[in-house]
């Protein structure tokens, strides 16, 4: 015989399967003893050991049940391999005992051994279940013989009954048997599909991570390489003896911006990479926003343009101050950069919804549908000085937050991004590259 042992991982399945098993014994002693007591004219008074044996069997059941709803997982799997045996003989001693002392009267309590075959089929192998069957059988129709034994009128009808309750036993128990193990090797086959499925899912993100690693550096090597070789050409024909004055001081400059374009680069590429832990702390929003303003005000001032900061000065949010800084000096040099001489940029910041937006709009035309899509990839740009880090690194600092960002509106004289923010971000968050 092979039990079924009950490892600690599959103890819930386990006390669902045993609080089934009990809430079905005590239905059906319950049930008999009701049946005997309706027809308690034909079939006489239940004997009082009968009573007795079904009352403890209630009993014991209840406060088992009540255990098993308490009980948590097992220290061990033995536990759950013992109690299994346990429940699965002790349902078979009970209804022998019940249908011998229920015997000279009555020999419908054969309807016992049901719940305990199909627990034996539902743990044990098929060749255990047909010798359990057997037994089944042997012992209902040697329940009728005990019965004509102390009762000589009894009819033979009752051989025929015993005959059918065995009958039954053949075929219930062993189809359940056949069942259980159809049902077991499918849940086999899933989870080997499931482990297959992950595994797969493993390579494929791995994959694509290599792929993004590979997409990201031939990003970073033609970012790089543009400006190098501007440089070297400049500093090649710069260094001719035939080079003109003018036109060697042009070069010099070029290379100048140049390599002040490289160095914006690395800053950027450096702080989308680097990891940092997330510093969060309470934050009035009016402080940071007007902190980000004076910034801006700075290189706003060459298009004459207004930065006004909108938000209540009780607004507060947990954040990591000097990262949000970045963020929103990132939208805000985009939204000076696209913004029309003499115009007006808002920041403000607002709570709605358990959730606080940090929003910076400014006037000028809409964002391209095209370019939409694209606008947090690393490395795109539309503007021939730009990294096209900038909202690659807002994105990313707001996701460490457990936000994000986004365009909120696109449409011709207002263009808004927001970025929003949870209650609470979580702590002890690293960033990194994602």
């Amino acid at each position: 015989m092979t039990d079924a042992v009950v490892e600690p991982s599959e103890f819930i399945d386990f006390q669902r399967r045993e609080t089934t098993l009990i809430l079905l014994n005590l239905g059906v002693v319950a049930a008999l003893v009701a049946v005997h007591v309706a027809f308690i004219g034909l079939l006489g008074p239940p004997p009082g050991p009968l009573l007795v044996a079904l009352a403890v069997r209630f009993v014991e059941q209840t406060l088992v049940l009540a255990w098993l709803q308490g009980a948590t997982e097992p220290a061990e799997p033995s536990l759950g391999l013992a109690w299994a045996r346990s429940s699965l003989w002790t349902g078979f001693g009970f209804a022998v005992l019940v249908m011998a002392l229920g015997a000279p009267h009555d020999t419908h309590y054969s309807v016992l051994l049901v719940l305990p075959l199909l627990n034996a089929a539902s743990r044990l192998s098929v060749r255990a279940v047909l010798a359990l069957t057997a037994f089944a059988s042997l012992v209902t129709i040697g329940q009728v013989w005990l019965m004509t034994r102390t009762h000589p009128g009894t009819p033979a009808t009752e051989y025929f009954e015993a005959a059918m309750m065995a009958l039954l036993f053949a075929v219930v128990a062993p189809v359940v048997a056949y069942l259980v193990r159809i049902i077991r090797r499918g849940e086999r086959e899933l989870q080997q599909h499931v482990k297959a499925l992950g595994s797969t899912r493993d390579r494929l993100i791995a994959e694509e991570k290599f792929a993004a690693v590979g997409r990201l550096a031939s990003a970073v090597a033609h970012e790089i390489r543009n400006p190098i070789t501007l440089i070297v050409s400049s500093l090649k024909t710069a260094n001719q003896p035939q080079t003109p004055a003018a036109l060697r001081n042009e070069l010099f400059e070029i290379t100048t911006r140049e390599a002040s374009r490289l160095e914006r680069l690395t800053t950027d590429l450096l702080a989308y990479a680097r990891a940092r832990p997330l510093d969060a702390r309470e934050t009035s929003l009016e402080t940071s926003l007007s902190y980000v303003a004076d910034i801006l005000r700075a290189h706003a001032a060459a298009k004459a343009l207004q930065i006004v900061v909108h938000t209540d000065p009780s607004v507060h949010a947990t954040m990591d101050a000097h990262q949000m800084h970045q963020a929103l000096l990132n939208l805000g040099l985009n939204a000076v950069a696209a913004s029309p001489e003499g115009s007006t940029i808002v920041l403000s910041a607002a709570r709605r919804d358990g959730q606080t937006t940090l929003a910076v709009e400014n006037p000028g035309p809409a964002i391209d549908a095209d370019v939409c899509g694209h606008l947090f990839e690393p490395f795109f740009t539309t503007r021939a000085d730009g990294t096209g880090l900038g909202l690659s690194i807002v994105r990313k600092i707001a996701r460490e937050h457990g936000g994000d960002v986004g365009l909120a509106v696109n449409e011709r004289e207002r263009v808004r991004f927001e970025i929003t923010l949870p209650e609470t971000p979580g702590e002890g968050r690293v960033m990194g590259v994602s």
